[in-house]
C-alpha cells in the first residue's frame, strides 16, 4: 500500500514553479493627470491547469483584476490595471503581486511605472510688497504643458487682499498671473488658485501666494 501511495504522489501532476509567464513585468506609462490604463499579458507554461488565488496593490489608487481565475495549460491571459493619480504629480511605481496556487511558489512582482505631468509649471509662485513699497500690480509667468488639454480661463484669490488676472504672454502656452494689491488693505497674505476647465487638482495646477508686509 506504502508503494503505491509513494507511486500516486510521484505519478501526480505538480504545477512547477513560477508557471505564469509574464510577455513583460514592467509597464511604463505617461499621463496628464487622466486615469491610466495598463495590460499584463501572460501564458501558463505549466502541464496543469493553474489558479490565480489573489492580486494585491501598493496604493488604492491603482486596481487590478484578473480577466479569470483559472487557467488551462498553454493558456494565456491578461490582467488588466487601472491607475488614477488622485491629484499627483512626478514618477511614481506601484507594485501589483499575483498569489497563485503553486506550492512553495513566490508572488509574482509587476511594476506599473507612471510619469505624471504637472501641467501648469511656473519658477516662482509667490509675489511679495515688502513695508513701505509701493502697491503695484506683479505678474507671474507660468506654463501649460503643451499636451495639456487645460484651458486657464481666470484666477480667484481666497481673501479680498488683491486682485488677479490671467494675461497671456508671448507664445502660445505662456501666461502671466497679475496681482494687484488692493487700496488700503492691512499686511496678510493670500493663496490664489487658477480656475481651469476643465478643473485641475491644487497639487497639479499648484497655489500662488501674495503676501503684503
Amino acid at each position: 500500500m506504502r508503494s503505491t501511495a509513494a507511486l500516486v504522489l510521484i505519478l501526480s501532476p505538480v504545477a512547477p514553479l513560477f508557471a505564469l509567464t509574464w510577455d513583460q513585468t514592467t509597464i511604463e506609462r505617461d499621463t496628464m493627470g487622466e486615469k491610466v490604463n495598463a495590460e499584463f499579458h501572460f501564458t501558463n507554461k505549466a502541464a496543469v491547469p493553474v489558479r490565480i488565488q489573489a492580486v494585491q496593490t501598493s496604493c488604492g489608487c491603482t486596481v487590478a483584476a484578473p480577466q479569470k481565475r483559472e487557467y488551462a495549460p498553454g493558456e494565456s491571459g491578461t490582467l488588466p490595471v487601472t491607475h488614477d493619480p488622485e491629484g499627483r504629480t512626478g514618477v511614481r511605481a506601484y507594485r501589483i503581486t499575483v498569489r497563485t496556487d503553486e506550492d512553495g511558489a513566490k508572488p509574482d512582482e509587476l511594476i506599473l511605472k507612471v510619469n505624471i505631468a504637472r501641467q501648469i509649471e511656473a519658477g516662482v509662485r509667490v509675489a511679495v510688497w515688502e513695508q513701505g513699497e509701493e502697491r503695484a500690480a506683479k505678474s507671474i509667468p507660468f506654463k501649460i504643458d503643451a499636451r495639456s488639454p487645460v484651458a486657464v480661463t481666470g484666477a480667484q484669490p481666497e481673501k479680498d487682499l488683491v486682485s488677479a488676472e490671467v494675461v497671456d504672454g508671448p507664445a502660445p502656452g505662456e501666461e502671466f498671473l497679475k496681482i494687484t494689491p488692493k487700496e488700503d488693505v492691512a499686511p496678510g497674505q493670500t493663496r490664489i488658485r487658477l480656475v481651469t476647465e476643465p478643473p485641475l487638482h491644487d497639487s497639479v495646477s499648484g497655489l500662488f501666494f501674495a503676501v503684503l508686509r
